[in-house]
């Protein structure tokens, strides 16, 4: 009796450990829908406050989950929330990059590499109200147009 029971729990753990791959399979692919359906269309950098709080509730639920039908330690059950959110982020950053840098409509306008890529960069390079220094420098650099975001 206690073999087997021993090598249900094995087989078990196992199986959570296939689950728990299966879903960072399934956050990936959602991750890269969200995008193409969701962030692809207008500006959503004023929701950020709102997305930060609800990737943070989905990792508390997940969290919550495995510690109660999985019966994970704490760090098991950090360990899985963390990896499956971890696959929708990696997933929608990449397919953002991809579609700014390749499929953008503003993908040949010259500008510096990472304002292809993010607004985050042209705020990080104005930061010090220098805004009007930044953009002089990047016409004279780049030309008439600029792409900067």
């Amino acid at each position: 009796m206690f073999i087997t029971l021993r090598h249900t729990i094995t087989t078990n753990n196992k199986m959570l450990l296939l689950d728990v791959k299966l879903l960072a399979i399934v956050a990936a692919v959602t991750g890269l829908v969200s995008h193409l359906t969701y962030f692809i269309h207008g500006e959503h950098h004023m929701k950020a406050p709102i997305l930060g709080r609800l990737y943070l509730g989905v990792f508390i639920m997940i969290y919550i989950l495995e510690l109660l039908f999985c019966h994970c330690s704490y760090s098991t059950a950090a360990k899985n929330a963390s990896t499956v959110l971890g696959s929708y982020t990696i997933a929608l950053f990449g397919s953002i990059v991809i579609y700014r840098t390749c499929f953008h409509q503003l993908r040949s306008f010259p500008g510096p590499y990472g304002a292809k890529l993010s607004k985050l960069w042209h705020s990080w390079k104005a930061r010090y109200s220098t805004n009007h220094l930044l953009l002089e420098d990047l016409h004279q650099k780049y030309g008439a147009f600029v792409r900067t975001g």
